[in-house]
């Protein structure tokens, strides 16, 4: 499959349509996939097999790929693992939230989550895409001299004179967005997913991991808001999604995103191979 368009939906299992993919063709996978612990509510939220996961990523990730995956405390200790095969740990990010999630007895409640990123074992450094520059909190610009032979945090010499000209702030490892139900009652009424993502933060994470007309996949999309962020930031999307009401919600998100732009949403791709 081709893709040539802004944004996809699928209607489907991730694990059993991801063929309609041509492999390598995903420049950046972001996601948030179930993390099962709000399974005997939600059925929808199983675990999934990370193994199985891992080996599909490798079968879909370009050569210098990116995945970034959310997930909980307990479960970055199940991908590390399930990863390692074919992917290296970059970095960790942070996010704190507005609102604690639920209460547990034998532990603080958790108003946190981790976004791992990951690239392709061997990827050298000057292939990995990380454009701070566009995502930097704005500032004021700066310059100071430094004593001579001074030595950073990295062991290195650092220059006599650093400079600072267009105020640019690099980005950090730990970050605040918010999430329901602190979300805008205008992102709130996009969907009903418990687990929605702040748009801001998808768009800064889509710009900070991948270029303009790079293709980005979530495989469990949810409220849909990667898709939404990929067509804001010039990328093209492909999303997965397999629980009927909230396809249904996301599709309806995109019809009123995409209202007057060149962007088709597709579903009940069975046994089907298609050229867009």
């Amino acid at each position: 499959m081709i893709i040539r368009t802004n944004s996809l939906m699928l209607d489907s299992n991730f694990f059993r349509s991801h063929w309609l993919l041509d492999p390598g063709s995903i420049d950046l996978i972001l996601t948030d996939p179930p993390y099962g612990t709000m399974v005997r509510i939600h059925p929808w939220d199983k675990k999934i097999s990370l193994v199985e996961t891992a080996d599909v990523f490798d079968y879909l990730l370009a050569p210098q790929g990116q995945i970034a995956i959310f997930c909980s405390d307990r479960l970055q200790f199940e991908i590390y693992p399930a990863f390692s095969p074919y992917f290296d740990f970059r970095y960790r990010q942070t996010i704190i939230k507005t609102s604690a999630t639920a209460f547990h007895r034998d532990r603080p409640r958790p108003n946190s989550e981790a976004l791992l990123v990951f690239h392709r074992k061997g990827t050298p450094i000057r292939d990995r895409i990380f454009n701070h520059e566009v995502v930097g909190e704005e500032g004021l610009p700066w310059k100071r001299t430094n004593r001579k032979g001074s030595r950073s945090t990295m062991g290195g010499l650092k220059r006599l004179v650093d400079e600072n000209k267009s105020g640019k702030r690099y980005p950090t490892s730990v970050v605040y967005a918010p999430n329901r139900p602190g979300m805008s009652k205008a992102e709130k009424q996009d969907s009903t997913h418990p687990s929605q993502k702040s748009l801001i933060f998808i768009r800064d994470t889509i710009l900070l991991l991948s270029n303009p007309g790079q293709v980005v996949l979530d495989p469990f999309a949810g409220s849909g808001t990667t898709l939404v962020a990929a067509y804001q930031t010039g990328r093209s999307a492909v999303g997965f999604e397999m629980e009927p009401k909230f396809y249904d919600e996301t599709n309806e998100r995109l019809r009123h995103v995409f209202e007057t732009s060149d962007v088709a949403i597709l579903s009940d791709f069975a046994g089907i191979e298609i050229e867009l």
